[in-house]
């Protein structure tokens, strides 16, 4: 990871020689509704304090691009604090981000296997989600107060590293210890996106490398939600409402532990209707 910083720097160094950066290009921006942040229309916030109103409502999304990163804006209705003092600048909410570059990918969404003693914390912080299959994806980040981390299938590990270097974890599978044999297998890479808070503005901001993702091409879709964090993955969704879990939903994993994300949620989120549910995609660039 030392080294792609590196060349990073020298990379804006360059660009800055050859007459300075561009602005970037916005390629997609869509407002969602303010106090939608319940989930598939029940869920209810956690009790405690910390936990304040609007922390996990999404209003406006916006995705440009420069030289050298794609840059994903998230902003929220409520406050952006930092109750638990994360190094990001922010500590209660948890972004996916999923993007769909070529044909392929994997259809699952992160539950972040390589810290064992956060399994043991909250060993239920799966999504309860799937990523529908026409935008199956090649890179997955998740956002928090302390990551901005990249997931990757396995057979896309040997160009990573060569790029990357060393990833944090290999071989990782979406699932509790022991997962099924046949289950997909993923390598985790820290730090690769750049989280930027911005409390005033109430936005998170954080920008991929495009030395990694490659540019941004029509047919490219992506995913993004947002979740509470416990210990690295999700905090979970309850039939009853706690001081530390959201309320409304159900016992039995069968409900997504998405609060909110861009689309008609309702319908989206209804697990009702069958679980796990399905994320569709969202084109990067709208296509004339």
């Amino acid at each position: 990871m030392r080294l792609f910083i590196k060349l990073s720097v020298v990379g804006v160094i360059l660009a800055m020689a050859l007459g300075g950066l561009a602005a970037p290009q916005v390629l997609f921006v869509q407002e969602d509704p303010v106090r939608d942040d319940y989930g598939p229309g029940t869920y209810l916030y956690p009790r405690h304090e910390v936990f304040t109103e609007g922390a996990f409502d999404i209003v406006r999304v916006e995705i440009s691009a420069d030289e050298l990163d794609l840059i994903v804006k998230v902003q929220i209705a409520g406050e952006l604090l930092n109750p638990w003092n994360a190094p990001n600048g922010f500590s209660v909410q948890l972004l996916d981000f999923y993007l769909d570059t070529r044909p392929g990918g994997s259809t699952e969404t992160i539950f972040d296997t390589s810290i064992p003693s956060n399994l043991d914390r909250n060993p239920k912080g799966t999504i309860n989600a799937v990523i529908a299959e026409d935008a199956a994806w090649e890179f997955a980040f998740r956002i928090q107060g302390w990551v901005g981390d990249m997931f990757v299938p396995m057979a896309m590990e040997e160009k990573m590293t060569a790029l990357l270097g060393k990833p944090y974890a290999t071989n990782l599978a979406f699932h509790l210890p022991p997962a099924p044999e046949d289950a997909p297998r993923y390598a985790k890479y820290e730090g690769v996106a750049l989280v930027v808070p911005d409390p005033e503005k109430r936005t998170i901001t954080f920008k991929i490398p495009l030395e990694v993702i490659g540019n941004p091409m029509p047919g490219w879709k992506f995913v993004l939600y947002m979740a509470g964090v416990d210990w690295g993955n999700a905090r979970v969704v309850l039939a009853e409402v706690g001081d530390w879990n959201f309320g409304g939903g159900s016992d039995d994993d069968s409900d997504p532990n998405i609060i909110d994300m861009l689309g008609p949620q309702e319908k989206i989120l209804d697990y009702s209707q069958g679980s796990p549910v399905v994320l569709p995609g969202l084109p990067l660039i709208e296509e004339e």
